[in-house]
């Protein structure tokens, strides 16, 4: 038996709609690069200061590339200072010396970034390490109810290992 085929027509509206997304996407491609000629000198510090990230991007190969996220949101919380800085200045050669010649501007990203992979390799000893009190105080909440059951109906309630088996 011969297969029935779905016969597919186009229409014109998907070839607009990829038409619309090439169009935008070359558009925002285009005002970005506009964006980063206008503002060099900003752009460049931001590059330098987001080494760390490019750095982990291209080393992290853990399956969901958690340290690259947590480098990534620490760097980026550590530029705020020198984005503030720049947008409360103007943006022009003269303001990039006081901005890349202070040591803090260099020394939040880095650290934030240091910060973040410290996070990674930390957090899950403080989480195991929360665990395993939660767990204690459970068994030992298990045990007081165990000795006062004991107390209340005798013996006769508690098995050994051999009777249970």
């Amino acid at each position: 038996m011969a297969k029935k085929r779905k016969n597919r027509i186009r229409g014109a509206g998907s070839r607009a709609k990829n038409l619309t997304f090439k169009l935008a996407f070359w558009a925002f491609c285009a005002s970005g690069i506009l964006i980063g000629i206008v503002f060099i000198p900003f752009v460049l510090f931001v590059f330098f200061a987001l080494l760390p990230t490019l750095i982990v991007v291209g080393i992290d190969r853990t399956p969901d590339r958690v340290v690259t996220r947590c480098t990534v949101v620490a760097n980026f919380a550590g530029l705020i200072h020198a984005v503030y800085y720049n947008i409360s200045e103007s943006n022009s050669l003269t303001n990039l010396r006081p901005l890349l010649l202070d040591w803090t501007n260099w020394a939040l990203p880095f650290g934030f970034a240091a910060g973040g992979i410290l996070v990674y390799f930390v957090s899950p000893y403080i989480i195991s390490g929360f665990i395993r009190r939660r767990t204690k105080e459970k068994i030992d909440m298990l045990r007081v109810e165990r000795r006062t059951l004991e107390e209340t109906w005798g013996d006769s309630i508690v098995k050994t290992s051999e009777e249970i088996t």
